[in-house]
């Protein structure tokens, strides 16, 4: 529907600021008390630091008895009177809770009167704590992703039980009288995404043409020194997944989450899938920065001890440390969308140490970069661009914060056909930012992850559905599961291409 009488020459360059999130400070009314499942970095820094300001501080907290006197100095320390529920160690990563467990926590949790459940806890142990909940009908916040099989890159049942084991939690949440389950996946609730997803609804079901371009690139800043990829336990490379049940688990959401916008046009809603699917692993790594590169970058170099012991094979079927998909998403075999999914750990860092720090979660080097382009055929492109120069513990940062490398650089860049679709042909849209100055403001990623525990906190299964919501990661566990598929294809000498039939997701 072209707009023949709109004259380009009198559009104008346009920049344009979205609010930061504004989260209010409410007392904890109908949600009930909480539970917390893991106090780890992520659980401190996001829903301790957003529940004391909730004024809804857990009730109770389950951690390892191995973890017992550290979470209750850290209790002690920020005065917080919750309960410790100590699970045995031995416990750590099974699927399902042992009728001991279960019959204690259950009385725990009706002693404390328990009504929300956030599982923050190590992946692999999600299912189990998710699924006990949902049964005791508690309401449950679970972080990503819904579950971490062990060997999912290397093993074909596993890749398969990614997808298994998130419809076991979604049926349970079906079945739940009145509990629902949220996936926490930020990007859903922020500003900047949340805009863009309503500039392509808009183009696409007015003039009926799908996204046909997606491309979608982060990295995290992690360099993991040679013997840490034996031995992480946050963000482990060692049970045979990776950067994909890192943080690609947001980025194979956000995927799905804006490519699910074509679905309002029927005559063009994908119905095939093909995808081919690389990888970078810990032992490529050791090859890239080798010994002798080691030895040059740090003199007092430490690492000549694991580098006399080490053998490949100690890093065989480990997980991936970058992860590359191209995809195209078809209707009856003709093409609507091609993407592509670059999804790094092994980029950019201000590491430059190789002993770990106390904090490997925030302070050792990790620096954000986040790249956005699509397109709706000839009528629009939006690209988005978020990179970060210094770490977020750097007292030295200079960078201004929504500048590019600032900690808040967050930038929406739109262009537009304008004699076909109007609007202006081009608008810069920044999501700008409390002061970092202010204790209560950690980012707007972080502000995001707060309005995700906010929706939950407030939220009611009869009500209208979270937008993150299991329902709504029905498309992203599939494609998680292929794209593992994809992965074991390959470490067993397979062409890692994936061509099949896309199922009917309820949204």
């Amino acid at each position: 529907m072209p707009m023949d009488n709109i004259d380009p020459s009198s559009t104008k360059t346009s920049h344009t600021e979205l609010p930061h999130i504004t989260l209010v400070e409410t007392a904890n009314t109908a949600s009930g008390p909480v539970v917390l499942v893991g106090l780890g970095l992520h659980a401190k820094r996001i829903y301790i630091h957003f529940l004391k300001k909730r004024h809804s501080l857990p009730k109770l907290i389950i951690e390892l008895e191995s973890n017992a006197a550290a979470t209750q100095s850290y209790l002690d320390t920020h005065n917080i009177a919750a309960e410790l529920f100590l699970v045995p160690d031995s416990e750590r990563d099974n699927t399902e809770l042992s009728v001991v467990t279960r019959d204690a926590l259950k009385k725990a949790v009706a002693d404390y009167g328990i009504r929300k459940a956030i599982i923050s806890t190590e992946p692999k142990s999600h299912l189990a704590y998710a699924s006990f909940f949902l049964e005791q009908d508690i309401d449950v916040l679970i972080d990503k992703p819904i579950s971490a099989p062990v060997g999912a890159s290397s093993d074909r049942e596993a890749a398969h039980r990614i997808y298994e084991d998130y419809q076991k939690l979604y049926q349970l949440a079906q079945k739940a009288p009145t509990a629902q389950c949220i996936v926490q996946s930020q990007r859903r609730y922020h500003a900047g995404y949340l805009k863009v997803r309503e500039l392509v609804s808009s183009v696409i079901q007015q003039y009926g043409v799908p996204m046909t371009h997606l491309y979608v690139y982060h990295s995290d800043g992690l360099w993991s020194m040679p013997n840490e990829y034996g031995e992480r336990e946050n963000h482990p490379y060692k049970y045979g997944y990776g950067k994909l049940m890192h943080s690609g688990y947001h980025f194979v959401d956000l995927f799905c989450w804006l490519t699910e916008l074509n679905n309002n046009l029927p005559l063009k809603k994908p119905n095939e899938l093909e995808l081919f699917h690389q990888i970078c692993e810990p032992n490529d790594c050791l090859f890239q920065i080798n010994q002798q590169d080691y030895a040059r970058l740090f003199p007092a170099n430490t690492l000549n001890p694991f580098f006399e012991k080490h053998n490949e094979t100690d890093y065989q079927n480990f997980g991936e440390v970058d992860s590359y998909t191209q995809l195209q998403l078809r209707r009856d075999g003709k093409t609507v969308l091609t993407g592509a999914l670059h999804l790094l750990q092994n980029g950019f860092s201000r590491r430059s140490w190789q002993a770990l720090p106390q904090d490997t979660y925030k302070s050792n080097g990790r620096v954000r970069h986040e790249q956005i382009t699509l397109h709706v055929g000839p009528l629009m492109s939006i690209q988005i661009h978020s990179y970060e120069s210094h770490e977020v513990a750097d007292p030295n940062r200079i960078t201004p914060s929504t500048e590019v490398g600032g900690l808040d650089h967050f930038e929406i860049l739109v262009f537009r056909n304008v004699a076909m679709i109007g609007g202006e042909p081009f608008e810069r849209i920044l999501v700008t930012q409390d002061s970092r100055d202010n204790a209560d403001y950690i980012g707007h990623n972080e502000e995001a992850r707060q309005k995700c525990l906010e929706d939950f906190m407030k939220s009611e299964k009869s009500k209208k559905p979270s937008e993150s919501s299991i329902e709504r990661h029905n498309a992203t566990n599939w494609l998680l599961s292929q794209i593992h598929r994809a992965s074991c294809q390959k470490r067993q000498g397979e062409t890692p291409v994936i061509t099949i039939s896309l199922p009917e997701f309820s949204n």
